[in-house]
């Protein structure tokens, strides 16, 4: 699926992904391509975004806004921040 994650900052990611993970208001959220068309909010918490590629991006949101359409999902996040790799 095509998945945009947009911040007030920037553009954080713009391209292909298998799955996103996200706090809903009410649980844990996992869109994946062919997903039913929704738009919903996001609590605050973890994101994960597992890449097409067997790659993962963890990191953290402020909240925002989730849409998912037939072509695009898009994250609307009031922050969003890359987790750095443990040393």
């Amino acid at each position: 699926m095509h998945l945009c994650v947009i911040s007030p900052e920037k553009i954080c990611f713009d391209g292909e992904a298998e799955m996103i993970s996200v706090n809903g208001q009410a649980g844990s959220l996992s869109v994946m391509d062919g997903h039913i068309p929704l738009v919903t909010p996001v609590r605050e918490g973890d994101v994960r975004i597992y890449l097409a590629d067997g790659g993962v991006i963890n990191a953290r949101s402020d909240g925002g806004l989730l849409s998912v359409a037939k072509e695009k999902t898009t994250f609307l996040a009031e922050g969003f921040e890359e987790a750095q790799d443990a040393v």
